[in-house]
């Protein structure tokens, strides 16, 4: 039977099998990135980045997007009375609000992650945008929340997809046979060859806040 080394063998190297990495300065900022997520061939890393101020402010209510139609401080107002919807405890700056999620998208060209994209509408808007996984499809991944053309969302998860010309399509919502969530926050991820889902989550039989 092997077992592992121990530092009182003879010939143990004290040396890390791996070594830590800091990020380029255009991923790690002063903002919070969370939920990274890399493709399979490792050339593309998908992350969140939440409160940034260049967020995608497309807000759409019943097909008429706020953005365009609304001056500064009726936007702002309209933005927060969605957060407060959404569950946010009290009104404030939109901006700096945990529900200020984007998606964002780095690219390895040479091995660094040193090209960043911040995508607009439809895979980006003014609602909670945030990766959750990736498929074994290069062009597909696997969002939160399901989007609708009028504005609405609902909570779940949607498959977002790119077309030929490496523009995002408007997301398809992922149907799960008898899906609740308790709670706001929500995770799910898949197997490499996309046959298991687990998801995080809380339901009425849940152990404790959230179960998988």
């Amino acid at each position: 039977m092997l077992l592992p080394w121990s530092s009182s063998d003879p010939g143990y190297d004290a040396s890390p099998l791996y070594a830590v990495e800091k990020l380029r300065g255009q991923i790690n900022t002063c903002y919070d990135e969370i939920n990274p997520f890399v493709s399979l061939d490792g050339k593309t890393m998908y992350f969140t980045r939440v409160g940034h101020p260049s967020f995608d402010k497309t807000l759409k209510v019943d097909h008429e997007d706020y953005a365009e139609t609304l001056d500064f401080h009726a936007y702002e107002s309209a933005l927060k009375d969605v957060y407060l919807q959404l569950g946010e405890s009290e009104s404030h700056d939109p901006v700096s609000s945990p529900f200020n999620q984007d998606i964002w998208i780095a690219h390895s060209q040479f091995g660094t992650f040193d090209q960043i994209i911040h995508p607009g509408y439809p895979l980006n808007s003014a609602l909670p945008n945030s990766v959750c996984a990736v498929t074994t499809d290069p062009n597909t991944i696997v969002i939160v929340n399901q989007f609708y053309k009028d504005g609405s969302m609902q909570k779940g998860f949607s498959f977002a997809k790119k077309n030929a010309w490496e523009n995002w399509r408007f997301p398809e919502p992922l149907y799960i046979y008898d899906y609740y969530n308790l709670e706001p926050g929500v995770n799910l991820t898949l197997s490499r060859d996309n046959e298991v889902m687990i998801l995080s989550m809380n339901r009425h039989d849940a152990l404790g806040g959230s179960d998988l």
